[in-house]
């Protein structure tokens, strides 16, 4: 019997001596573990922090972007503001600026508003993909004259409703004369966008007045200035 016990206790001190080494093997591994687990949370910190720094640098260089973009766009509204499109008016043969001039002029007294040479500063007849939207710039040489020849021409469409400003006053087949000051390529499409609200009637009116797109809710509703898309996407919301 005693050779049994002794047998055994022998047995079962082994079985513990194993138990002490497994459990052993499994702390220097849950320690190995932790290890790998405590330089993961410290690399995935670092990665966070240079997210969030990329992110930060993203931000500033995107309202860097914006400001800049938005000087371009004041230096380009400048650059239009004594300026007017007559659009609609089509290439002629043998056409130069003399002959753009001649038009302009013509135009002039057909309106009341004369036009002389030296009030031109600057004068191109601009081609589009669609050729009937072909539209001659004239940029004159104070935004008084622009003002007046603009202003004279919607009073003679007001007043000759039944033969507005077209191309037969040029002896030109007949197509309507539209006029009005030139936009950059950012005011024409904010224009466009905004004569869209107009013609969906979410809103009455629109207009243009030194580079700068208006929109009118109702008749009796103060203006609101359109700079960008976004104040398109807000008024949509609204």
């Amino acid at each position: 019997m005693q050779d049994m016990f002794k047998s055994f206790e022998y047995q079962q001190n082994l079985r513990f001596e194993k138990l002490i080494e497994s459990m052993c093997t499994i702390k220097e591994q849950n320690s190995e573990i932790q290890k790998s687990i405590d330089f993961l949370s410290a690399k995935y910190d670092d990665v966070l922090e240079k997210i969030n720094t990329i992110e930060q640098k993203s931000k500033f260089y995107e309202l860097k972007i914006e400001s800049l973009e938005n000087k371009i766009e004041q230096l380009e509204r400048n650059s239009h503001a004594s300026a007017v499109e007559l659009k609609n008016i089509p290439k002629m043969d043998n056409e130069n600026k003399s002959l753009l001039r001649s038009i302009v002029k013509k135009v002039g007294e057909i309106i009341q508003q004369p036009v002389i040479h030296s009030d031109i500063k600057k004068i191109i007849h601009m081609k589009t993909r669609n050729e009937m939207n072909n539209h001659i710039v004239v940029n004159f040489n104070t935004t008084t004259l622009k003002d007046d020849f603009i202003k004279e021409c919607r009073v003679f469409n007001k007043k000759n409703s039944d033969n507005k400003l077209n191309t037969s006053h040029l002896q030109i087949p007949t197509k309507p004369i539209f006029v009005d000051e030139s936009l950059t390529s950012v005011g024409r499409k904010l224009s466009v966008l905004a004569r869209q609200l107009v013609k969906d009637h979410k809103y009455h009116s629109t207009r243009t007045s030194y580079g700068r797109i208006y929109l009118r809710k109702n008749h009796d509703s103060p203006v609101t200035r359109i700079d960008t898309e976004k104040d398109i996407q807000k008024l949509l919301l609204k």
